[in-house]
């Protein structure tokens, strides 16, 4: 029967830091098939005709985002950005030992905070990885109790990968388009219809130019505000805003008549110049629709763009005319569906990003 037991990680690893060596121009000048490591866990800094370390092994970051943990195989070397823990005992599994660590050392880690969370500034020595305190399951004589933890890690397995595949179904989710059935009498309407439509974008405003607090500017992002001004540049909030972002990510945002805020000259604005037209029914459309368009960071959903790409299907009356109260209707249903649908990848994101806890 396994008792939860104390370890000092040098007990039962030997931390060991990089050779400061492995650098991008040493891998010019000895280029090969060997990867070597630094503090980015995305990819090896360079590959050179030379290897370190052949077998697998857990590393570590010890600069950058320090204490971060990564489970490295094969013929590697690594550099001072990251150390390697080599095992003092047989048969350790490895996936377990780092679900464990890794927290203790991010929160090891010295540098600077920012907002309350560490930054790209933290770093933890071998010294200090060595010293660091971990709890495993461990046999009547003391040692870790290696089958326990196997077992513990077969469980972590599959419930990472059912925690990989409900990250996968929230962003798919969150892709979709929630679209409605429309009726056959409906009128198409391009947003360069200015019977119906103004369109304008804002003026230039830096990060650095901004305020901490006043009037929210938005920008590329139509949800969060680049910052803040004193005054907003826009004349008339009067009526119903509909943003969108002109770089980036393509999307749009409702904002109520009433509410003050400015755009930058990455932001536009529409508002609807006629009464029979819902401004959250035509906003609904437009989120709906919004990926059909390709727009990106070059394909830009610039104002020209936008007038002369993008429409909005209405509900017509028998005259021909917009129908207010059936794109009211819709709105609703628009509504209930985008807000399911909001729930629903907020919960799966959620449990996706739930801490495992392992009970010993």
């Amino acid at each position: 029967m396994s008792a939860p037991k104390n370890f000092l990680v040098r007990e039962i690893f030997q931390p060991c830091r990089g050779k400061s060596v492995y650098t991008k121009a040493y891998g010019e000048a000895h280029p090969g098939e060997y990867p070597v490591y630094s503090a980015s866990l995305a990819a090896p800094l360079c590959y050179t005709d030379t290897y370190d370390f052949d077998g697998t092994y857990l590393t570590w970051t010890t600069n950058g985002y320090g204490g971060r943990v990564q489970m490295i195989a094969g013929k590697f070397s690594v550099n001072g950005d990251r150390g390697v823990l080599k095992p003092l005992k047989k048969d350790l599994p490895l996936q377990y030992v780092k679900h464990i660590l890794e927290p203790l050392l991010i929160e090891a880690a010295v540098g600077r905070r920012v907002d309350g969370r560490k930054n790209d500034y933290t770093k933890i020595s071998p010294e200090a990885v060595g010293g660091t305190v971990v709890t495993f399951p461990a046999t009547q004589d003391g040692e870790p109790d290696t089958d326990a933890m196997a077992k513990a890690a077969s469980t972590l397995t599959k419930i990472e990968q059912l925690q990989a595949s409900l990250k996968k179904q929230s962003e798919q989710i969150g892709d979709a388009e929630v679209s409605l059935a429309l009726p056959d009498n409906c009128l198409t309407l391009s947003l360069g219809d200015q019977k119906f439509f103004t369109l304008e974008i804002g003026e230039r405003l830096l990060r650095k130019d901004s305020l901490k607090s006043g009037v929210p500017s938005y920008s590329a992002n139509p949800f969060k505000p680049l910052g803040y001004v004193a005054k907003s540049s826009l004349v008339s909030f009067e009526k119903d805003s509909i943003l969108w972002g002109i770089d980036g990510n393509f999307d749009w945002n409702l904002i109520p008549k009433g509410t003050e805020f400015d755009i930058t000259d990455h932001c536009g604005r529409l508002q609807i110049k006629v009464p029979d037209l819902d401004p959250e029914y035509v906003f609904h459309v437009l989120q709906a629709t919004r990926l059909r368009y390709g727009f990106d960071r070059v394909f830009r959903a610039s104002l020209g763009n936008v007038r002369a790409l993008v429409t909005v299907a209405v509900p017509a009356d028998a005259s021909g005319q917009p129908d207010l109260e059936a794109q009211g209707l819709l709105a609703a249903r628009y509504r209930k569906l985008a807000t399911l649908k909001a729930d629903t990848v907020k919960t799966l994101s959620a449990l996706s990003k739930a801490k495992l806890s392992l009970a010993i």
